[in-house]
C-alpha cells in the first residue's frame, strides 16, 4: 500500500502545485484526472523521488520513503511525459543498458527483456533503433524500461499523449494487463481512458484533491442532473453548461441542473467527463464572479 498524507508543494514563483493531498493507494489502476496545472505531474514527480514535497509524508507498506527514498526506487517504474534515447541504439541494447543501471545481472536482464518485449509487443522491432520508433512504439518502449526490475508501483505520466487512436488502443491493452499485478498510477487528461481503464480515480484541481473513488462514486452526484438541450434554449441561469456537441450543423448543450431547466431539455446518462467539467467550470465561474465583485 502507498499512503500519501497531507502532501503540499509550492514552487518558487508562488504556484501552489499540491495542497494537503492525502490518498491511500492499493494494487490496480488508479487514474489522476485534472486540467493542466491541476498538480498531476507534480504529484507523480514527488512520488518518483524527482522532487521533494514541502510537507507531508509518503509511506510504502508502512516505510517512510521520503526519509529513505531508495525503498521506493527499488519498487518503482516511471514513465515521464517525454524522455530521450541514445541515437542509433537498438531497443534491445538500450533495455540491456538500462537494466544494468538498475542493478540486474546480465542473465536476469536478458530474461526480463525477453518477457517485456513480448508484453509490449516489441519483439519484431527489438533490434531497430528506438530513435526511429513511431510514437506508439516509443511509448511501449518507455513502459518496457519502466518495468525492468519488476516494480510493484508503476507511474505513467500522459502515456498516450500524441498517439493516434490505434496506437492508443494498443497501449491501453498493455496497461490493463499490467494493472492486474501491481499499482499503476495513470495521469492523463483523456477522460475516456480514465473511465474505461481505472479502478479508482483521483480528481485534482489547482493542487487540491476534490474527490477519490470509483468512477460510479464520482459520477453519483451528477445522477439525474445532466440534461441535453438545443443551444437556442433560453436557460437564463437555470443550468450550468458542461459542454457543447456539434452534429449535422446544429449545436446541442450538455448541462447540469437540479431540475429540468427547459421544456426542450432531455435527461441523459451522467458520465465522468460531466463531473470533471462541472468542477473545473464551476471554479472558473466562481472566480469570475469574485473578480467582478471586486
Amino acid at each position: 500500500m502507498l499512503s500519501l498524507t497531507h502532501l503540499s508543494k509550492t514552487y518558487a514563483d508562488g504556484t501552489r502545485a499540491l495542497q494537503q493531498v492525502s490518498l491511500e493507494l492499493t494494487a490496480g489502476m488508479i487514474g489522476l484526472l485534472g486540467t493542466n496545472g491541476a498538480g498531476k505531474s507534480t504529484l507523480l514527480r514527488t512520488l518518483a523521488g524527482i522532487q521533494a514535497p514541502d510537507s507531508g509524508s509518503i509511506l510504502l507498506n508502512g516505510d517512510d520513503v521520503l526519509s529513505h527514498p531508495q525503498l521506493l526506487r527499488r519498487q518503482l517504474g516511471y514513465l515521464p511525459q517525454s524522455f530521450g534515447v541514445y541515437p542509433n541504439m537498438s531497443c534491445h541494447a538500450l533495455l540491456l543498458y538500462l537494466a544494468t543501471l538498475k542493478g540486474l545481472s546480465k542473465l536476469e536482464a536478458l530474461q526480463q527483456i525477453e518477457q517485456l518485449l513480448a508484453i509490449t509487443n516489441l519483439k519484431d522491432v527489438a533490434h531497430r533503433a528506438v530513435s526511429r520508433f513511431s510514437g506508439g512504439m516509443r511509448q511501449r518502449f518507455g513502459i518496457a524500461q519502466a518495468l525492468l526490475g519488476s516494480p510493484s508501483v508503476l507511474i505513467l505520466d500522459e502515456p498516450t499523449a500524441g498517439l493516434d487512436p490505434t496506437e492508443r488502443e494498443q497501449l491501453n491493452r498493455v496497461l490493463i494487463g499490467l494493472s492486474r499485478q501491481r499499482l499503476v498510477l495513470l495521469s492523463t487528461h483523456i477522460v475516456e481512458d480514465i473511465e474505461n481503464l481505472c479502478h479508482r480515480v483521483a480528481l485534482l484541481h489547482r493542487g487540491e484533491l476534490l474527490d477519490f473513488g470509483t468512477v460510479a462514486e464520482l459520477i453519483a452526484p451528477m445522477t439525474n442532473k445532466v440534461w441535453q438541450c438545443p443551444e437556442s434554449a433560453a436557460l437564463e441561469g437555470k443550468a450550468q453548461v458542461l459542454g457543447r456537441h456539434f452534429s449535422h450543423g446544429e449545436i446541442t448543450l450538455r448541462v447540469f441542473a437540479e431540475h429540468q431547466p427547459h421544456a426542450d431539455a432531455r435527461p441523459c446518462e451522467a458520465r465522468l467527463q460531466d463531473r470533471y467539467f462541472f468542477e473545473t467550470r464551476l471554479d472558473a465561474q466562481l472566480e469570475q464572479e469574485v473578480q467582478h465583485e471586486n
